[in-house]
């Protein structure tokens, strides 16, 4: 039932007139030396606290007063004044005790208006004593926006005492946090090894002893730091200092800690130089788990193919950042023409493409090496409808820039897939086979894929991925009136084929993406399985679960963070599908669902690329 302001307002101006009136008062509260008179009536309709004093049958209700001991005259005045007038009362002074009284006394309303007033006069001088008042009084909007001022004000809140008394659960969530707004990694890194090296009580360890020890260590490495990041190699070369007296602090078992901390940090943004110097930490190098993390992440540098197909999530980038991690796909438009589209995981929303539109083509494929993606379609050779053609371009500054090669192949259906620096072309019959370097624009023959039945015009390749080193092939057979599917790899090491074991069902449609830890294929039949090396030399697959139980056509999936996205053609069974499922615990958080239309064309591929590129 909706309330008329008038006479909300008419009631409120006939209880004005009670206010430090005598009449009719009938209980008196004492704080103090001060006592109040007041109204039950007004007292129980106001506050819970009240209310359940008075029908609790205690000698205060029998004698007509209550004393408070924790609330001072002047704050319980000027919440009277609230109750009995309306009016405004809250200062930036005031605005805390008044909060605690009202918390006490249970008053919902004034809590709420105390909560929003905080939250309105949040600022740089007072958010960590709001929060923790916040933290105190179980405030979670208060809290909340609480957390959020941190988060956008990270570097000068870690120069705070509150940010060295953090506990590790509440840094752990900011140094997870996507929302975290820093000018680089390395902040984040710093700021990590300053709480670790803080000693709440006790002596400090001699710092001269564990600097002497980072020099040896340096040395001994033999980095030079000409031309690399000189700024964030001074962050890590030298102790991280508290604001805090170090007589003062000693080890309380932080180092602990440090493993997970850098584990969810995001380590692979890290410059080589830089994950180099904090190799040679003491706090890192004395500590297995943390140091394990900066060697992978240092891994993920050095080795290009590591950076290729995927983005493990020490490599995400933060809302902060000038680029962004996104799907890439394709957009159909009138006169022949599509256009590229991306869809921003954490804006939740599609967004075009800032490049000329594409010419529509019968056959294309998309490539990205590192953040550099590239283009390939067909052209008919003339006179010859059965070949083309492959053109190929890179996406440089938003332009399409030519990549001279001279590749034909069958017009028909085609693959383009990334190891390491070289992008691996094959048509979909598996007879030819060439790696280029679009860098230097050298194209090289290799071997086709082995002479197998199940490569034929009537068995086509279904799909092309890559684990590691290997390219993986993958086409579909009919055996003894069942479907299954053929996987050949191809070692671009070795430069040699083998043939794996087969998967139940047919390849049609199906697609791959990776996460921190696997390789993952998806069927069309909702079929989840993931490649796993029980031996160093020995590939298999493990089935793991079943996603749907209808037919879907895919066009890609992707990880981000803990969440699948999955891509394909729309479809009225999966919407109705009640086996679909939404997650998959202890897996993936969630999975999302995205349909599009089936003229589209099958792309959904994860890509880095600058915010400005989006529109």
């Amino acid at each position: 039932m909706s309330i008329n302001r008038e006479l909300a307002y008419g009631i409120v101006q006939g209880l004005r007139d009670f206010w430090k009136c005598d009449d009719l008062q009938d209980f008196t509260v004492t704080l103090g030396t001060t006592t109040f008179g007041c109204h039950r009536f007004l007292l129980a309709a106001c506050s819970g606290y009240f209310k359940a004093l008075f029908r609790s049958g205690m000698k205060e209700t029998e004698i007509r007063n209550v004393d408070i001991d924790d609330i001072s005259s002047e704050t319980f005045e000027l919440i009277l004044e609230t109750l009995y007038t309306g009016h405004g009362v809250l200062t930036n002074d005031n605005v805390i005790d008044i909060w605690r009284a009202a918390d006490k006394l249970q008053i919902v309303f004034l809590i709420t208006e105390c909560e929003h007033y905080v939250i309105r006069s949040m600022s740089s001088e007072n958010y960590i004593e709001y929060y923790q008042i916040g933290n105190l009084l179980s405030s979670q909007p208060v809290t909340k926006a609480a957390s959020l001022y941190v988060l956008n004000n990270f570097n000068s809140f870690v120069k705070t005492s509150a940010f060295l008394k953090l506990s590790m659960n509440d840094l752990l969530k900011l140094v997870q946090s996507q929302n975290l707004k820093v000018n680089s990694e390395h902040d984040v890194i710093m700021a990590i090894l300053k709480w670790t090296e803080f000693r709440p009580t006790g002596p400090q360890d001699n710092l001269s002893n564990i600097r002497e020890l980072r020099c040896k260590r340096l040395k001994a490495l033999n980095i030079n730091d000409k031309g690399g990041n000189t700024g964030d190699i001074e962050i890590f070369a030298g102790s991280a200092q508290s604001d805090t007296d170090p007589r003062n602090i000693s080890s309380n078992n932080r180092e602990q800690h440090l493993g997970l901390l850098l584990s969810n940090a995001r380590t692979c943004l890290l410059s080589r130089e830089s994950l180099e110097m904090l190799l040679c930490n003491p706090l890192v190098s004395d500590n297995k788990t943390a140091s394990d993390v900066v060697n992978k992440a240092l891994l993920y540098k050095l080795q290009i193919g590591k950076r290729n197909g995927q983005w493990p999530t020490a490599a995400v980038r933060r809302n902060c950042s000038e680029y962004e991690n996104v799907a890439w796909t394709t957009k159909q438009q009138e006169g022949g023409l599509f256009s590229l589209q991306t869809l921003s995981f954490t804006r939740n929303k599609w967004l075009r493409f800032d490049v000329r539109n594409f010419y529509e083509r019968d056959f294309v494929a998309f490539s990205a090496i590192d953040n550099n993606v590239y283009y390939f379609y067909m052209t008919q050779v003339e006179g010859q409808e059965i070949n083309g053609h492959v053109i190929a371009y890179g996406l440089v500054e938003k332009e399409l820039k030519p990549i001279k090669m001279s590749l034909t192949l069958k017009y028909a259906k085609f693959f383009a897939t990334v190891v390491d620096e070289l992008i691996y072309i094959l048509p979909n019959n598996g007879t030819v086979m060439c790696s280029l370097n679009p860098s230097s624009e050298v194209l090289v023959t290799l071997p086709r894929v082995p002479a197998d039945p199940t490569m034929q015009d009537d068995h086509p390749i279904c799909h092309v991925t890559t684990f590691e080193q290997m390219i993986l092939v993958f086409s579909s057979v009919s055996e003894k009136g069942a479907d299954e599917t053929v996987t050949q790899c191809y070692d671009t090491t070795k430069k040699i084929w083998t043939r794996l074991n087969n998967l139940e069902g047919s390849a049609n449609g199906m697609t791959s993406f990776k996460d921190d830890h696997f390789t993952y294929f998806l069927k069309s039949s909702g079929d989840l399985w993931k490649m796993v090396k029980p031996q160093s030399d020995v590939l298999e697959f493990e089935y793991v679960a079943k996603l749907w139980s209808c037919n879907w056509l895919l066009s890609g999936a992707i990880t981000f963070l803990d969440k699948l996205y999955i891509c394909g053609v729309k479809s009225e069974t999966l919407s109705i599908d009640s086996q679909r499922l939404p997650c998959l615990p202890g897996v993936f958080s969630k999975i999302v669902f995205i349909e599009r239309e089936s003229e589209e064309k099958q792309i959904f591929m994860p890509v880095t690329i600058k915010k400005t590129y989006m529109v």
